[in-house]
């Protein structure tokens, strides 16, 4: 029988990313969805949130995220989530300085509505 852990690591590696797309929007769209998942993942497993505060954590994850490091998967995410790099940001109120700070929100914002609640509460 397999741990919690071990299950985890299953699913993770089932993600095959070379079949994925980047230049394709549904393909973006789904490539974010499973990252949000990794996150909630790497949240319940690698952090100990009773010592770790929760936004510390998550902004630990997302920052070193390859979709917030490198411009290009920044890019995509910015561009297929519809967020235009000449408007002001809604977490800081100031404009834009990057495709990897819009990104980096991007993905912040997806991972609060899906389970936002779960850690917040």
């Amino acid at each position: 029988m397999k741990t919690i852990n071990e299950n985890r690591e299953t699913n993770i590696s089932k993600i095959n990313f070379k079949d994925l797309n980047w230049a394709n929007d549904y393909h973006v769209l789904e490539l974010v969805k499973r990252e949000v998942e990794n996150i909630n993942d790497s949240l319940i497993y690698d952090y100990n949130l009773n010592e770790t505060d929760f936004y510390d954590a998550l902004h630990e994850i997302i920052d070193n995220s390859a979709f917030v490091i490198y411009n290009y998967k920044a890019q995509r995410i910015a561009e297929v989530f519809d967020v235009c790099p000449f408007s002001d940001s809604p977490l800081t109120g100031e404009r834009y300085s990057s495709w990897n700070q819009m990104a980096y929100e991007v993905i912040e914002q997806e991972f609060m509505a899906k389970y936002g609640e779960k850690f917040t509460s």
